[in-house]
């Protein structure tokens, strides 16, 4: 049989019937061999396919199902044997050709289609990320290591095959015309960026699966573009960077409605497509600005915990100044919780690193600022948790600790699985989740993957707390305008729509019925605190911007 289906069938056979040989096969030589071996009967009988548009359509809509069970143990051989030589076991990897490059990336290809059928159990592309992530750079260097212009073919490829699998296969062959006709691997990057960004237009902000697939994506872009590369640095500026820059911030728009799994690697995306941004024009970085527009949610907030190490060589650049305007956005609870969540660490360990900043630094004085707010915010809320008054554990009057008066330190800990409630010790969420929460668990995880409609009691036990703290800090101006010396503070919940208030408000502007003597007082809670309350608060899809960062409180009655 003659033409693309015989290919496939040649295909099929050569990789079901040649062993795969040992990583650490003692004979160096005959490895080698066999790996040769191999590629060059993939590429012989593979010519079809990665030569004639028929043999590709042939691929996408029969080989996947076929081809797939066959492939998938030589790709992960090639990925893994790659990986170990990078963590420097001896395993030696042939230099492929770009032909058998080309071989590989048609592979590539074939995984991203059957990944519906074959991937779902498992990470991107049915394998580890980290196994994708040395596929695809194994591609790059093999490409790279021939240094001749025939390597253009292996390389466009290579980035074909991995924009199969984020744009649909009608696309690719248009790609493929266009990046053959410029003949620039720059260009080429460029073209497919625009290309998954055009397909992904209206797919990115709703799929979890079509963003992680992007971040790596732009990952290797950023990869490819860097420094190390070896490549002119005036190319930074180019179509590349500003394609690059408008992908990063559809994926951070879309970093709030990602499950926590798929975070990280969104993360680590713009994490290092950030470094390559940082030698291109400051115009590139407009991503950035309005990604800390309004509420920074704690995935960015990752972003800029950890400064740069070559902003320490620039004081008044503009890239500097950027980043003083994310840090007087950045809110205290958020990079608090930021740190906790996503880090792993504290925020006394990041402000290690950015004390390695000149003293004088813009960005050191500005992250000093942002350092001590947070560092006052934990304080609240660490008074807050140990206070007997506001008792957190789920179990209620159930916890031992709760029916005594106690200041002593309490390792708080919210359930890993839903985050919603707490829990004052270890023996305490074990006895919990075998008798109630295993059972509700699930049925509030949901509501944590979004914005949530409801207030955590917590939060409304914190909002009790700053307000008698901010009532007995400002007893004395109240007390002027009480008949009797009493201050009665509204319920918060039937009004969460308006916090746009602050100070105290005097009996004419009061609207709820009140007792003679009595005066309403509307509590402003500055700083860090405030911005909590009002985010706990303004849940709903309609609010508007606060005019200050205040919310109305819960009933709390001081004679």
């Amino acid at each position: 049989m003659s033409g693309p289906l015989g290919a496939m069938n040649r295909l099929v056979n050569i990789l079901s019937n040649t062993p795969i040989p040992n990583y650490f096969a003692p004979n160096t030589r005959l490895r080698e061999q066999k790996i040769r071996a191999v590629t060059e009967a993939i590429t012989s009988a593979s010519s079809w396919i990665t030569a004639a548009p028929l043999g590709q359509q042939l691929l996408w809509r029969q080989g996947s199902h076929r081809l797939w069970p066959h492939v998938h143990p030589w790709l992960t051989w090639f990925i893994r044997a790659f990986f170990l030589a990078k963590r420097g076991n001896g395993i030696v990897v042939v230099p492929l050709s770009s032909q058998q490059l080309a071989v590989l990336g048609v592979v590539l290809g074939a995984m991203g289609i059957a990944r519906p059928h074959y991937g779902q159990q498992h990470d991107l592309l049915g394998v580890a990320p980290r196994f994708v992530d040395a596929a695809v750079e194994l591609c790059l260097k093999l490409a790279l290591l021939e240094n001749q212009h025939s390597e253009i073919l292996g390389f466009t490829e290579v980035w074909l095959a991995f924009a199969r699998l984020i744009v649909s296969p009608k696309s690719v062959e248009s790609i493929r015309t266009a990046i053959k006709s410029l003949g620039d691997r720059y260009n080429a990057v460029a073209i497919v960026l625009q290309r998954v960004q055009s397909e992904c237009r209206g797919d990115i902000e709703v799929s979890h699966s079509s963003t992680v697939s992007i971040g790596y994506f732009l990952s290797f872009s950023s990869t490819f573009l860097s420094d190390e590369s070896g490549f002119p640095r005036e190319l930074y500026a180019g179509n590349a960077i500003t394609l690059l820059a408008s992908t990063m911030l559809k994926i951070a728009g879309a970093l709030h409605a990602m499950s926590p799994d798929d975070v990280a690697p969104a993360i680590q995306c713009l994490v290092s497509c950030g470094n390559v941004l940082h030698h291109s024009f400051c115009d590139s970085y407009k991503w950035v600005q309005q990604a800390v527009k309004g509420k920074l949610i704690p995935a960015i907030a990752f972003f800029v915990t950890f400064p740069n190490h070559r902003l320490a060589d620039s004081m008044n650049s503009d890239l500097v100044r950027v980043y003083v305007a994310i840090l007087t956005t950045v809110k205290a609870y958020l990079y608090i919780r930021s740190i906790r969540n996503i880090v792993g660490s504290s925020i006394h360990e990041t402000r290690v690193l950015w004390k390695k900043l000149p003293r004088d630094h813009p960005l050191r004085t500005a992250f000093k600022n942002l350092y001590q707010d947070a560092v006052k915010f934990k304080q609240l809320m660490g008074e807050f948790w140990t206070s007997a008054d506001y008792w957190l554990c789920n179990r209620g009057t159930q916890c031992p600790r709760a029916s005594r008066i106690t200041k002593e330190d309490v390792d708080w800990r919210a359930c890993s699985s839903c985050d919603v409630v707490m829990y004052c010790s270890k023996k305490c969420q074990i006895i919990d989740w075998k008798s109630v929460h295993r059972e509700t668990c699930k049925r509030l995880q949901p509501v944590t993957l979004g914005h949530r409609s409801f207030l955590l009691q917590s939060d409304q036990l914190f909002i009790k707390f700053l307000s008698i703290r901010v009532i007995e800090e400002s007893w004395y101006d109240i007390e002027q305008h009480a008949q009797q010396g009493k201050a009665i503070l509204v319920d918060f919940c039937s009004d969460v729509l308006s916090p746009t208030w602050s100070g105290i408000e005097m009996p004419s502007q009061v609207t709820v019925p009140l007792k003679e003597g009595e005066v309403r007082v509307k509590v402003h809670v500055p700083g860090s605190a405030g911005s909590y309350i009002y985010d706990c608060t303004a849940v709903a899809a309609t609010k508007t911007e606060p005019l200050v960062d205040t919310v109305e409180l819960a009933t709390v009655e001081l004679v």
